[in-house]
């Protein structure tokens, strides 16, 4: 039994030498499809858990941008799975019932809502406030010289994890899932080449 690193917690995975060896044996190009398909398997296990326990909160812009993507690391032949909140510019209006209701790009261009205030969300950038929270905050106060005073304050925000949970309560059974899904892909591949 060998360990395998996951996004930072050491989980066991059973028979990762076996598998080791089985996709040195592959060439490169093989084995890579297949590492890259049980990845994105694995990952889909916590991507799933992430999206049952986001906050929709008033838009659900950020339940819908969550997905993930495979990046390799500069230099190196390691592969690493992102999961979190993509980029997804979403402009939305106020209704008059005060409800949010997104705004297509004709209506934007055409003018339709000429006069009115249209809000830009994009959930990346603010997934982190909702994963972590964060503290209220007091800006410096200056004094100009008329002696009025400038300065804002910020309410604090209450942490809503859903990604950390997601991580720790499904990592176990992504780790399998990868480990299952490596083990179909080396076998298949093994017997594709086999034909040959």
């Amino acid at each position: 039994m060998s360990g395998m690193t996951f996004t930072g917690a050491n989980v066991r995975l059973d028979g990762a030498k076996e598998l080791e060896r089985a996709l040195e044996q592959l060439p490169s190009r093989v084995a890579n499809k297949a590492m890259v398909i049980a990845l994105k398997a694995g990952g889909g296990v916590i991507l799933d858990a992430a999206r049952s326990k986001c906050p929709t909160g008033e838009t659900g812009l950020l339940k819908k941008s969550l997905g993930m993507r495979l990046a390799k690391k500069r230099g190196r032949d390691t592969r690493v799975l992102v999961i979190g909140a993509r980029h997804m510019k979403k402009t939305m209006r106020r209704t008059k019932a005060g409800k949010l209701r997104s705004v297509g790009k004709k209506a934007l261009t055409s003018g339709k809502y000429a006069g009115q205030t249209l809000i830009g969300y994009d959930p990346a950038n603010y997934a982190h406030l909702v994963e972590n929270g964060r503290p209220p905050v007091r800006a410096q106060l200056m004094v100009t010289r008329e002696g009025v005073v400038i300065g804002r304050r910020a309410k604090g925000v209450a942490a809503r994890p859903f990604m950390r949970p997601a991580f720790h309560t499904r990592k176990r059974a992504a780790v399998a899932k990868i480990g299952a899904k490596l083990g179909q892909q080396i076998e298949k591949e093994a017997k594709r080449l086999a034909k040959r």
